[in-house]
């Protein structure tokens, strides 16, 4: 018995030291210039490779429905300005990568350089948020490319769905339209463009996050001789999101007859990046449709094969915080994919979910933090995430993530479960038959 007893303790001790996750030894340095810019870094002299993240904070609820997608082409017309036409060709150009993104929340764009090259980079960065091209023939190259994207997300059922929960969650709420909008592409005119850039594109509502084998000491002489001279503006307040609005009372069916795919959605609004329960919902946003583990994935691909693509998640947006699982079929399958989500769902608010599956979502989930970790871009984007939407406590709330998830409790998810998901919103996206059985 003694034996027995013993191994029960190693094996308990065991578990308990395999799921408790490293943090990062170092913590992130910051600083602040003297125009409101902020930057944050974290050196990783494990990679050759400095990744340079610029977030502005604008968000999607400060444009017009009719101006919908102006943060999308200044991100487009900006990228045409990184190699100025009024300066004299360089014999040597700088070794880098540039990409854009945005969210509801903020706009970034990502530069990927060799330490020796960061100054010039950061001249770049400048002239593409700060200093685009105003000019009717870079206006209609935006526009073009913008629309490309609005097309290419409606014929999407994956996205489309998407695009309707958020509209269905927060109604007639400034940014919840889709992501990409029309109104940019067809509606936007020059002065528009010009008159938002002012407003919002601030050195005050910027962070550049920062990550590689660099000195600090010699990175913060560099960004203050990049953006130190910029002059702050006057931000806007950024608008809470509204409550009331309840879910409808039957799903939302929109018909795509263009596409192969169907796909269905259920969501309800979840907690933001700030709300201790961020943690909690992760997990049960694991729980339910992340990973081959999950319960969807078993229920829609291991037992009947019906979904072509399974994904659940929280946007822990400051606009509009949304928790969401997603399944993509055919459509003759819509029916019981729907049905499957729901029970599913319905059971994790009816009883916590197994100690087992808990640990299965915390383990996956902070394995994915550790993952990202080993890329500068992925580090530097999420400690830039974290700092943007909570810049009192954001790089600790990074830091400390995978303890914090450690840490859920199978009774937490099911109190988020029943929190965010009692009464779900459910969009449908029908799209034709394959012809197939």
């Amino acid at each position: 018995m003694a034996a027995v007893l013993a191994a029960l303790c190693l094996t308990a001790a065991w578990a308990e030291a395999a799921e408790t996750p490293p943090v990062l030894a170092d913590s992130p340095a910051q600083t602040r210039l003297a125009n409101g810019l902020r930057v944050v870094f974290q050196n990783n002299p494990a990679s050759p490779v400095v990744a340079i993240c610029a977030f502005v904070h604008t968000s999607a609820a400060q444009e017009t429905f009719n101006g919908a997608g102006v943060r999308e082409l200044l991100q487009y017309m900006g990228e045409r300005t990184l190699v100025r036409p009024d300066q004299p060709p360089e014999s040597t150009p700088p070794a880098m990568d540039v990409s854009t993104s945005l969210s509801r929340d903020y706009v970034e764009m990502v530069a990927l350089c060799l330490p020796e090259e960061v100054p010039q980079v950061l001249q770049r960065l400048r002239w593409a948020l700060f200093e685009p091209y105003f000019s009717k023939s870079s206006l209609e190259f935006a526009q073009e490319r913008l629309l490309q994207q609005v097309l290419g997300r409606q014929s999407l059922a994956s996205r489309a769905v998407l695009d309707v929960l958020v509209a269905r969650l927060y109604p007639e709420w400034p940014g919840s339209w889709p992501l990409v909008g029309t109104g940019g592409a067809t509606q936007t005119d020059l002065d528009y463009v010009k008159t938002f850039h002012n407003r919002h594109y601030l050195p005050n509502l910027t962070l550049l996050s920062i990550a590689g084998p660099v000195d600090w000491a010699d990175l913060q002489g560099q960004v203050e001789q990049a953006f130190g001279n910029l002059l702050p503006g006057k931000q806007e307040a950024l608008l809470p999101p509204p409550v009331g609005a309840g879910p409808a009372a039957k799903p939302t069916v929109l018909e795509m007859p263009g596409s192969y795919v169907s796909a269905v959605a259920l969501g309800g609004r979840g907690p933001s990046l700030v709300d201790p329960d961020y943690p909690a919902a992760s997990v049960l946003a694991a729980v339910l449709g992340a990973g081959r583990g999950s319960r969807l994935y078993h229920r829609l691909r291991e037992e009947r094969n019906l979904s072509y693509s399974l994904a659940a998640g929280v946007t822990p947006s400051q606009v509009c915080p949304y928790i969401y699982a997603t399944a993509t079929c055919a459509v003759e399958d819509v029916e019981t994919v729907q049905q499957t989500l729901t029970e599913e769902l319905r059971k994790l608010t009816e009883a916590p979910p197994a100690e087992a599956e808990v640990v299965r979502a915390r383990r996956m989930l902070w394995g994915q933090y550790q993952l990202q970790q080993q890329d500068n871009e992925q580090l530097a984007h999420y400690l830039g995430l974290f700092s943007l939407l909570d810049e009192d406590r954001g790089p600790a709330r990074w830091r400390s993530l995978p303890l914090r998830l450690a840490a859920v409790r199978p009774e937490q998810v099911q109190a988020q479960a029943r929190r965010c998901l009692a009464a779900p919103v459910i969009i449908v996206v029908r799209g034709h038959s394959s012809g197939t059985s």
